[in-house]
């Protein structure tokens, strides 16, 4: 089996394993499958040409895959089966599974699953103790209260790789019970180690904050399991099932010392060399779900009617880290619990029911009740900003309220379709949804949603599909103050004057909880001219707009279309091409504001228009000859991506600069050739070339120390031109195993 990532750019090192050659009659117990095995080699040391399969380095790597299948003979009375499966064996992308049973009795499973992550190679850190959850500063650095002043970092950085990776074990096994009765239970142990960039901030406002980007470290386990039983007979079925899931986070925090010095704001004490920064990790939780489903076919109108339910909570009580890190600063407030307590329960409901009264006529139904109750308590926390400054008092700004958001939702729905006439159907629906939120700027949400839609095959030679969809939503009143009321303690509002008590501008609206009309067309036509060849042309298209927001984004456009045909002159002749465009774009709307001014002051606005546009084509043969013991496959793809970022300042601002434009182009070139060498032994060759050039401004030529109030890790955007060969062998067997 080829790597999966390698399949995405069209190069198959291996094709689907074939089953033994019939032989005449009833054949006995069998056992067949495959062992391959070879080398790759990678010619550039590339993480992005690495990512996920781990052929990273310009290095020789093992090629190993195996299959092996077990199935009684039809005759024997026996049932029992087993399937191992084995591929990237001698990789870091590894995947092992082994699945069996008795037909008629049980079946069981276990795989393991191993996914690397390749994120950068290219960044440098000054921080001692990578890898931990403490980070210092070597001996004989040089503060200053900008990047500029780092006299000793070009000496102090060393190569720093970012990667990730994921492991999973999963098992589970189904018994067939009797009285149409089956109980199945699964289980998954997953693993995620790795680092991270996150960005680490010490200061208090506006003006004063400064940042590191380090490396986080990853360190995650989740227990998960899935128990379930089944009732099925001819006309009715039903599943209840217990579903449970506990991650642990083995870091509670990162620790970090500050690399600047002491700046205007700021407590003496938080600068270097005192002065450290501390962030929390994600926390530990746990979660549970009881759960139930069931279907029941009624004996008219060839109706059935389905219905599903849930009742699910989630628990977190990690322990809170302090207000701040650094013991010269003062606390006076102790948080008001050792932890958060969360909790929130959850409920769905979802009942459907479809018929067909005529031959032509189909119906559905639909209900769906969503609520999420978040019940964690509510209290005032009086934070110390960024490990800078002494804590204030319950009346100042940094005297935080959290805001436990909970929603319940009602979705109704109802279809129709109608064969119009032969081989053609014409559908329509319409969906209410109503979602009532707490602790947000809107408190109800109500959507209408209409579609439409045509289906056809009325010539043989042409099948073709339209739907289109119009969604209008609307917010009601917008409550502007929310974040600034509710999120403060009361004691500071208080001190606030009421047309003051604002975070964002009053002008602006989140684009979630704002009006908005959606309108979205999706074609797709396929024609088969003759039997050999077929054409297909592909349309897509959608527009949101929020004329409800003066600032914001007020729209979003997307258009994609595409083309693509494939010929086969013979049957031992295939060919395909293919071309897709896709183009993005979306209009924001902003105001420059430094004070109460400036809020309600058009002069200072801003146009954003965002444009993304994206090009790939992709070609490609395959032959096969001499009785199918030569097979020839050749594939080439091009992408082209280019965003572009055009700004337009009001007269209240100065003059903008353009945003240079960021560009990705991929070059991918593929190869493999398969000769079949002796009856059950295959020989392989593939070859794989990728080109890839990124231009990124907001990576491209900046350093550690380019931005001055960001010490960052200097990394570049992947560029390469990576070969990639592959040899191997394979080996086909079968044999029975007589009584």
């Amino acid at each position: 089996m080829a790597l999966p990532r390698l399949r995405s750019f069209g190069l198959a090192f291996a094709v689907a394993l074939a089953a033994p050659a019939a032989a005449e009659g009833p054949i006995p117990e069998t056992i067949w499958g495959a062992v391959e095995g070879g080398v790759y080699r990678s010619t550039d040391d590339s993480y992005f040409f690495g990512d996920y399969t781990g052929i990273k380095d310009d290095a020789w790597y093992g090629l190993a895959n195996v299959e092996l299948h077990g199935r009684a003979a039809w005759d024997s009375g026996e049932t029992w089966h087993f399937d191992l499966q084995g591929s990237n064996l001698a990789l870091d992308s590894r995947y092992i599974a082994l699945a069996g049973g008795i037909q008629g009795l049980f079946d069981a499973y276990v795989e393991w699953d191993q996914i690397p992550r390749f994120d950068d190679d290219t960044a440098s850190l000054a921080f001692l103790g990578r890898g931990t959850d403490l980070l210092t500063l070597p001996p004989g650095w040089v503060p200053g209260t900008t990047t500029a002043g780092f006299a000793a970092l070009d000496g102090a950085l060393q190569r720093l790789n970012l990667y990730r990776q994921r492991n999973a074990l999963r098992a589970g096994v189904g018994v067939v019970l009797p009285r149409g009765l089956s109980f199945a239970s699964d289980y998954e142990w997953e693993r995620r180690t790795g680092r991270y960039v996150v960005g680490a901030v010490i200061g208090n406002s506006g003006g004063n904050p400064r940042t590191a980007l380090l490396p986080e470290r990853r360190n995650w386990q989740t227990h998960e399991s899935d128990s379930k039983l089944r009732f099925a007979n001819e006309t009715a079925q039903l599943e209840i099932g217990y579903q449970n899931s506990f991650f642990d986070d083995f870091d509670d925090s990162l620790t970090w010392q500050n690399p600047y010095a002491a700046i205007g704001g700021w407590n003496p004490a938080a600068g270097y060399p005192s002065g450290f920064g501390r962030k929390g990790l994600a926390p530990d939780n746990r979660f549970h779900q009881v759960y139930g489903s069931g279907g029941y076919s009624l004996p008219w109108w060839r109706t059935r009617i389905a219905g599903q339910a849930s009742f699910a909570w989630y628990r977190q009580d990690d322990d809170f880290l302090p207000y701040t890190v650094n013991p010269a600063l003062s606390v006076t407030t102790p948080l008001p619990h050792g932890d958060a307590d969360a909790a929130i329960d959850a409920t769905h409901v979802l009942l459907r029911a479809t018929s067909r009264p005529l031959d032509k006529l189909r119906l559905t139904a639909s209900y769906r009740f969503d609520d999420r109750d978040n019940d964690t308590p509510r209290d005032v926390y009086i934070y110390v900003p960024g490990d800078s400054l002494d804590q204030e008092g319950i009346d100042s700004a940094r005297a935080r309220m959290n805001l436990p958001n909970s929603y319940r939702l009602h979705e109704g729905r109802i279809d129709v379709a109608y064969e119009i006439w032969r081989r053609t159907e014409l559908s329509a629906g319409y969906e209410h949804q109503r979602e009532i939120r707490s602790w947000t700027e809107t408190d109800q949400l109500d959507d209408d949603v209409f579609r439409a839609g045509l289906r056809t095959r009325a010539l043989r030679w042409a099948d073709f599909r339209v739907d289109a969809t119009y969604w209008r939503r609307d917010a009601g009143d917008y409550f502007y103050q929310a974040p600034a009321v509710w999120g403060f303690s009361p004691q500071h509002v208080a001190t606030v004057p009421s047309d003051q008590r604002f975070e964002n501008l009053p002008a602006l609206r989140k684009f979630s909880y704002t009006d908005r009309d959606r309108g979205a067309v999706d074609a797709r036509l396929v024609v088969m001219p003759f039997d050999a060849a077929a054409i297909g042309f592909s349309l897509g298209w959608a527009v949101d707009s929020y004329d409800g927001s003066e600032l914001g984004l007020r729209q979003r456009d997307a258009l994609r279309w595409g083309v693509d045909a494939s010929w086969s002159p013979t049957e031992t002749v295939t060919a395909y091409l293919w071309y897709q465009n896709d183009d993005y774009r979306s209009d924001v709307r902003g105001r420059q504001w430094t004070g109460l001014g400036d809020a309600f002051d058009s002069s200072f606005d801003w146009k954003n228009e965002d444009r993304d546009e994206i090009q790939t084509v992709g070609l490609g043969a395959e032959w096969s000859g001499f009785e199918e013991r030569l097979r020839l496959r050749a594939d080439y793809a091009f992408s082209w991506a280019k965003e572009r970022v055009n700004t337009v300042a009001n007269p209240g601002l100065p003059p903008t600069r353009p945003f240079p434009d960021a560009r990705t182009l991929m070059h991918d070139v593929g190869f493999s050739a398969e000769i079949g060498i002796r009856e059950g032994l295959t020989g392989r060759f593939g070859y794989l070339f990728q080109f890839l050039d990124v231009n990124d401004w907001a990576y491209d030529d900046v350093g550690p120390a380019t931005v001055s109030e960001v010490l960052g890790l200097g990394q570049s955007m992947p560029d390469h031109a990576a070969h990639l060969f592959a040899f191997s062998i394979e080996y086909r067997f079968a044999f029975g195993i007589e009584r």
